[in-house]
C-alpha cells in the first residue's frame, strides 16, 4: 500500500512557499510572528493529522471499524479528540489539562494500535472477515469493543 503524504510533493510545494514566504516578508508585523507564520509553511503541503487518521480508519472495512465506532460521527469525534490531546500535549497550559490529554492520548493509542494493526493484516492479505473474527474472540482487544458486552472502558472526554 502505497500512501502519498501530501497534497502535492515537497518539490512542487516550493515555489509557492517562497511566494508566500515573501508575501509575509512584505507585510507590516513583527518579526517573529512573521518568523513564526513561514515557519507554519514548512509542513503545509503535508495532510493533516486528521485526514490521515480519517482515510487510515476508513481504510478498513465498515465491520471492522464498527467494533469500536457505533457511527462515522464517533470517528471524527476520536480523530477530533486525538488531535485535542496532541496540541494540548504541545502546546500545555496547565498540568490538570496536560494529565488528561496524556491519559486520553495513552487510551486512543490502544484503539489506533489496533486498527493499524489490521490496516497491515489486510495489506498482508488476510480478509477482513478473518481480522474481524479474530479480533472478536480475543481478549486483549475486545475490552473496547462497544459491541462487546464486558465493555468496561469510557473513552474520555477532554
Amino acid at each position: 500500500m502505497m500512501y502519498s503524504t501530501g497534497y502535492i510533493s515537497e518539490k512542487e510545494f516550493r515555489p509557492y512557499r517562497k511566494s508566500i514566504s515573501n508575501f509575509i516578508n512584505n507585510l507590516d508585523l513583527d518579526s517573529c510572528l512573521k518568523n513564526s507564520i513561514k515557519e507554519r509553511l514548512t509542513h503545509s503541503y503535508e495532510y493533516s493529522l486528521q485526514k490521515r487518521l480519517s482515510d487510515s480508519i476508513f481504510s478498513i472495512d465498515k465491520c471492522i471499524w464498527e467494533l469500536f465506532f457505533s457511527t462515522e460521527e464517533e470517528v471524527e469525534q476520536f480523530i477530533q479528540d486525538i488531535k485535542k490531546a496532541r496540541n494540548n500535549l504541545t502546546h500545555p497550559n496547565d498540568q490538570k489539562t496536560t494529565n488528561d490529554s496524556l491519559n486520553c492520548f495513552i487510551n486512543y493509542n490502544r484503539i489506533l494500535k489496533v486498527i493499524f494493526m489490521c490496516i497491515l493484516f489486510k495489506e498482508l492479505g488476510i480478509t477482513e472477515e478473518i481480522i474481524r473474527d479474530c479480533l472478536l474472540n480475543d481478549g486483549e482487544y475486545s475490552w473496547f469493543m462497544p459491541n462487546k458486552p464486558e465493555r468496561n472502558f469510557e473513552l474520555p472526554n477532554i
